[in-house]
């Protein structure tokens, strides 16, 4: 445990907080058994007897993990905190999408807003449904370029996939809003 109060007090990186590989593939069954198996070495709970130090130590130990649970079992989170930590642009920097996806994001909000216009329930199932497939192929897009040798060159192509994966996402959430 001593060890592991030393690295998160100097601000650990998650993926070695879980004693996982700094990747965006990850097994999320690897992920969840990490965090439930560390959770359950630095739980508050199990240092009640301790120190006052220990205890508030537990506890940050407790809540830095839960953090690192939250953040890397979800993918588009995980791509945004990866990379980060490989030094990529922030969306404050890159604020722009790739031109393709430009082209039809009116498209998209004018379909959406038809639709609930029409109370379309069924073409607004097929949105939906269509818009998670994106969100799924897009997530690949991102993983692969996470994954090739040259990461470092595709950084800020990667910030953009992520400003249009958001948009994806926010449609989504407006689907089911209605």
């Amino acid at each position: 445990m001593r060890q592991l109060v030393l690295n998160v007090m100097n601000d650990i990186d998650y993926f070695e907080l879980l004693g996982l590989p700094r990747q965006f593939d990850l097994n999320l069954q690897d992920v969840e058994a990490n965090y439930l198996r560390r959770s359950r070495d630095n739980h508050p709970d199990y240092h009640q007897n301790s120190s006052s130090l220990d205890q508030q130590t537990s506890l940050q130990i407790a809540s830095r993990l839960n953090e690192a649970y939250r953040i890397l079992k979800e993918p588009f989170s995980r791509a945004e905190y990866l990379l980060t930590r490989l030094g990529g642009p922030p969306v404050s920097e890159v604020k722009e999408m790739p031109q393709e996806f430009l082209s039809e994001t009116l498209e998209l909000r004018m379909q959406l807003e038809e639709l609930k216009d029409l109370k379309d329930q069924a073409g607004l199932d097929q949105l939906e449904n269509d818009l998670l497939q994106r969100k799924k192929k897009m997530l690949q897009e991102v993983g692969k370029l996470f994954g090739e040798s040259s990461v470092g060159d595709h950084l800020r192509t990667i910030r953009q996939k992520l400003n249009a994966l958001k948009y994806v996402q926010g449609l989504i959430r407006d689907l089911r809003d209605i």
